[in-house]
């Protein structure tokens, strides 16, 4: 793997996705994208009882650009985003992706985050019900490849997802984002939970200026 183990980019479900798939291709066994996701969710979640979501898996199944939603029931239905010529492009020339050196598993993060929803934690709950909110407003961002006010949603549940649990982000991570402030970042958000990998979003010279800053 290119990702180094615990950094936030999963790379671990991407990798359970790619053995299911090559045990279907290898056994011609009727298995379709949404089946294959499932399987690697079980065998993840269930199996190896490591907490975490369900999201992972589905993108490294389907790939591409999707707002997935996931429903009760197990049932999840992933949506192909119709994007507008160039958008793509624009936000991978908007990102910075930078290794703080640290990696870390989520896995307590993630059960601290559960707790606090099955207790009622009021903060908790707003947190998660912004982040649904968001994921709405990044993906009609995203659509019109609107850079700025997909910026400004990500910065948004960067707070929002502080709020979540204790240790999210840390002093590597929030140091980084007042470096990329500092040198016109128009976001900053620490991928995933407080691990080893930050995104900036910024125009291109100040990007260029900026990703010598962040190494």
């Amino acid at each position: 793997m290119d990702a180094p183990a615990g950094s936030g980019l999963g790379s671990s479900s991407a990798l359970v996705v790619a053995l299911v798939e090559a045990f279907r291709a290898r056994y011609a066994l009727p298995l379709g994208r949404y089946e294959i996701a499932h399987l690697a969710w079980e065998i993840e979640r269930v199996d190896l009882a490591l907490a975490g979501g369900r999201q992972d898996q589905y993108a490294a199944a389907f790939g591409g650009v999707n707002f997935i939603e996931f429903l009760p029931d197990d049932r999840v239905i992933v949506n192909p985003l119709r994007l507008v010529p160039g958008a793509i492009e624009e936000v991978e020339s908007s990102i910075v992706v930078c290794f703080t050196g640290q990696s870390r598993s989520s896995h307590d993060i993630i059960v601290q985050q559960a707790s606090g929803v099955s207790a009622e934690d009021d903060q908790a709950i707003e947190a998660m019900h912004q982040l649904k909110s968001d994921a709405h407003e990044m993906k009609l961002a995203f659509v019109h490849g609107d850079i700025r006010a997909m910026a400004e949603v990500l910065s948004r549940s960067w707070l929002a997802k502080r709020r979540t649990a204790s240790g999210i982000s840390n002093e590597t991570i929030d140091r980084l984002q007042v470096i990329a402030a500092d040198n016109g970042a128009l976001a900053a958000y620490g991928l995933r939970i407080a691990d080893d990998l930050s995104w900036r979003f910024g125009r291109l010279a100040e990007m260029l200026r900026l990703s010598p800053l962040l190494i």
